[in-house]
């Protein structure tokens, strides 16, 4: 009875290391599993989106979740085309952003839980008219870019709400004259007649005070980070990313660096540091978008179509 009783023990102490190295297999197995969206298998990038739209009912936290997937993955300039003539990069792609892509994609990506929606919905962004040609692409991010989305009720400038009494004007004259004697853009080939030409106002926080007003910002919206106006250049706009502030206060801003050439999160404190030092184009301060809801865009869009 002794002997039966010591065999059956052992037996339970086989089941239990079996299972206890199962577990451990498995876990090792998940921790295996890639985070990166293109490291990650079809099922894999599908399951994560549903998924995440399914935990999180608010945009800045589907925002938060999802644009995480892109730490990491590669910067390149201007990775977008339209598959075909002047830039024949694709239209849609996840293994390489720079500041204005990954900005897109992330958006994108937080309105629809369906990668094949969210593709779509990405022309929309990236075009006027829907029409998908170069000629039609929203290149200038101050004159074109954010007027639109703001239009279309994609984004909202939050930047005085913030700023308070410490809100500044930049002044971006886009005129004929500025835009033939570009040196910035100076290789954009596109007919005048799809410039933008005018007077752009765009509201900053100025660096200086945005030690003091970042407390402020929402989690979850777009940061632009805006230049003095330079007579060469026909844009104020040079920089782009997602401010976000974790569950222990932390403030970062995560984008496609050109300096680290790739997504990082880089703590807003940094960030404020290397605009504040001399350089040439110097920098004025940073613009605040809101991201709206997709009830919000529905909703401006039903007013719009009732006047």
């Amino acid at each position: 009875m002794a002997c039966f009783r010591t065999l059956y023990l052992s037996g339970r102490l086989v089941l239990l290391v079996l299972l206890t190295e199962g577990l451990a297999s498995a876990a090792h197995v998940e921790a295996k599993r890639p985070t990166r969206f293109d490291q990650m298998g079809f099922a894999q990038r599908k399951a994560v989106l549903e998924q995440t739209h399914q935990e999180e009912s608010l945009l800045p936290d589907r925002l938060f979740k999802l644009s995480k997937a892109f730490l990491n993955t590669p910067y390149i300039l201007s990775p977008l085309g339209e598959a075909k003539g002047v830039d024949p990069d694709p239209r849609f792609r996840i293994d390489a952003f720079d500041c204005t892509t990954f900005v897109e994609t992330a958006i994108v990506l937080a309105y629809r839980n369906d990668w094949s929606k969210a593709a779509d919905l990405l022309d929309q962004i990236r075009y006027n008219q829907n029409k998908i040609d170069f000629d039609h692409r929203r290149h200038l991010i101050t004159a074109d870019w954010i007027p639109k989305l703001q239009e279309e009720g994609v984004l909202s400038d939050i930047t005085a709400q913030v700023a308070g009494n410490r809100v500044r004007k930049i002044k971006l004259n886009l005129s004929k004259r500025r835009w033939q004697k570009r040196r910035i853009a100076r290789s954009l080939d596109v007919p005048e007649e799809q410039i933008p030409f005018g007077m752009y106002l765009l509201p900053i926080i100025p660096l200086q005070a945005l030690d003091e007003k970042a407390k402020k910002i929402p989690s979850g919206t777009l940061v632009n980070v805006v230049r003095l106006p330079s007579r060469y250049s026909p844009v104020i706009v040079t920089h782009q990313g997602l401010f976000f502030r974790d569950e222990k206060g932390r403030q970062f801003v995560r984008h496609a660096s050109p300096v680290a050439k790739r997504v990082i999160d880089e703590p807003l404190a940094n960030m404020i540091r290397r605009y504040r030092k001399p350089r040439k184009w110097g920098v004025a301060g940073i613009n605040i978008q809101a991201i709206n809801s997709l009830e919000y865009r529905e909703k401006l869009t039903d007013a719009q179509t009732q006047r």
